[in-house]
């Protein structure tokens, strides 16, 4: 608990500014939010195609490691389960991993 007010009164400066993280410094802070500005909307758009993908893959993985007798099929509908809910993917597919065949 400590800690965490040590990192708020850091992202808190005398000047009223406060970090977007608590863990990041004030002029690191800035600094990339001046980049962003900077970016163009399909520059900002690539960048966050990018994460999705990374996030997909990081997904993919850990599903992976979890259930590695699961198929293509069975792995693709584990990351959609993960990324959008049990209720969407089976009201989607009418089941999920797991489900009575």
């Amino acid at each position: 608990m400590e800690l965490r007010g040590a990192q708020e009164a850091r992202a808190a400066t005398t000047r009223g500014y406060v970090s977007q993280s608590a863990d990041t410094p004030e002029d690191i802070d800035r600094l990339l939010f001046e980049h962003w500005a900077q970016l163009t909307g399909a520059e900002k758009l690539g960048l966050a195609m990018r994460a999705s993908v990374a996030v997909r893959e990081v997904c993919a993985r850990g599903v992976q490691a979890l259930h590695p007798e699961a198929g293509p099929e069975e792995l693709r509908i584990r990351v959609a389960v993960r990324l959008y809910g049990e209720e969407l993917v089976r009201e989607l597919l009418g089941r999920v991993p797991g489900d009575e065949a």
